[in-house]
């Protein structure tokens, strides 16, 4: 039997092995069949081994684990060691991708020299067990509906790299090879994938973000050595001391685009009026402040948090 056109890799952790399992089951309902499934493990358990096993009569698996280190690039270098395809697709174990994403995902990467991010909203409440089969009820979700068709082009227009989220994207290996994969540097979570796209981005590669390979993200708890915020303050100054100009523009966008985000993200309910304005009083403060150096605090009054 012919090797598939498509690989699509997947990382995980032991830890998400239940959001694996509904990924994997969304994977199972796509309309194109002829990918390869690659699994990068951070971490070694029986159990995700034993899942990934139950999908090996079903599709071409490669499943690769290792010591959890805390590292997402390099379960994605892993994965890219492992693809045999030109045509690659990531997505996070812990997204939901709509039925015909790897069909428009085949036809997209076609054209070369170009990363296709595909979108995914944010499920801020759990989808309930009885109804995770359900792909009706799961791709109606209201607040999915208003994020794609907000598709908060104000900020793809000025930063896109700022969008450049690595749950769910495509490109061409030589694409992946010409920026050397991600940067082991980082290590837990944040800016390992801003670090990449803007990467590609400097390097002339086209970005193109499309709805047709939307997904959706899980809700999952924020907690462990992977999201401590001495992982995060490090990958925050890896991220600044290589792109002080670039989040210096990102601080420095135009008051009437930051007013537009935060009107949309009002707008959807991930924040109410009080939110809005201490997010915007934070925002403009970490602007007269910046320093060329992103930390931890600096970051969290911009986020808000």
């Amino acid at each position: 039997m012919a090797y598939p056109e498509i690989d699509l890799i997947i990382n995980t952790t032991p830890k998400k092995i239940e959001y694996l399992r509904k990924c994997l089951f969304f994977i199972s309902q796509q309309t194109f069949k002829n990918f390869s499934l690659i699994v990068v493990n951070d971490g070694n358990d029986e159990e995700t081994k034993n899942l990934i096993d139950n999908y090996s009569k079903k599709f071409f698996v490669t499943y690769n684990s290792r010591s959890n280190d805390l590292c997402v690039s390099r379960s994605r270098n892993i994965g890219y060691s492992l693809a045999k395809t030109e045509k690659l697709v990531f997505i996070d174990g812990d997204v939901l991708l709509n039925p015909f994403a790897i069909a428009n995902y085949k036809n997209h990467l076609e054209k070369k020299n170009t990363c296709f991010w595909g979108k995914y909203g944010i499920v801020y409440q759990q989808i309930s067990e009885k109804n995770i089969h359900d792909r009706r009820e799961v791709f109606s979700n209201k607040l999915i509906k208003k994020y794609l068709e907000e598709k908060r082009r104000h900020f793809w227009l000025y930063l896109p790299y700022i969008q450049g989220w690595s749950g769910n994207f495509g490109l061409r290996k030589e694409v992946y090879q010409l920026n050397n994969g991600f940067d082991e540097s980082f290590l837990g979570w944040g800016w390992e994938d801003l670090d990449f796209s803007l990467r590609l981005y400097q390097k002339g590669i086209g970005f193109k973000f499309i709805g047709d390979v939307w997904g959706i993200h899980l809700l999952h708890d924020k907690e462990g050595d992977f999201y401590s915020d001495q992982s995060f303050s490090k990958n925050s100054s890896i991220f600044s001391q290589r792109f002080s100009e670039e989040f210096s523009n990102f601080l420095n966008l135009p008051d009437e685009i930051i007013f537009s985000e935060l009107s949309y993200l009002e707008k959807i309910g991930l924040i109410d009026s009080t939110k809005k304005e201490i997010i915007r009083n934070s925002f403009f403060q970490a602007r007269k402040n910046f320093s060329g150096e992103i930390t931890v605090s600096e970051i969290k009054k911009i986020l808000g948090k």
